[in-house]
């Protein structure tokens, strides 16, 4: 693996979870907009560009733990006995565990020309 892929996938694995955590940091100071009467959507609960640029930002990091997971069926990054465990924390575990699996999976393969 490319050590530029390498760094893609670190970037693609921590990204969804930090601009998550930085959205619900800086959401209390969001001025929210007031609906005189409807219904309540899911875009409610995530106002503004940078509520909608969080949504999608956890989107696509399902969409890569999803990429990861078909990578692991086709046994590209973990070794044959531990498989399982991590699909299964990943699954399970999805943004939370992407940092923990590029770090202690991906960082560590070997640069290939």
């Amino acid at each position: 693996m490319k050590t530029s892929t390498k760094y893609i996938y670190g970037i693609l694995s921590i990204a969804p979870i930090t601009i998550w955590l930085l959205f619900m940091f800086i959401s209390p100071f969001i001025q929210q907009e007031t609906q005189p009467q409807g219904l309540f959507t899911f875009w409610d609960l995530y106002p503004g560009v940078f509520g909608k640029f969080t949504v999608y930002t956890i989107i696509i990091g399902l969409i890569f733990t999803l990429f990861l997971v078909i990578k692991i069926i086709g046994n590209a990054f973990v070794p044959k006995e531990k498989k399982t465990l991590w699909m299964v924390l990943l699954i399970l575990g999805n943004i939370f565990v992407l940092p923990f699996f590029w770090f202690i999976n991906i960082r560590k393969q070997s640069v290939a020309g």
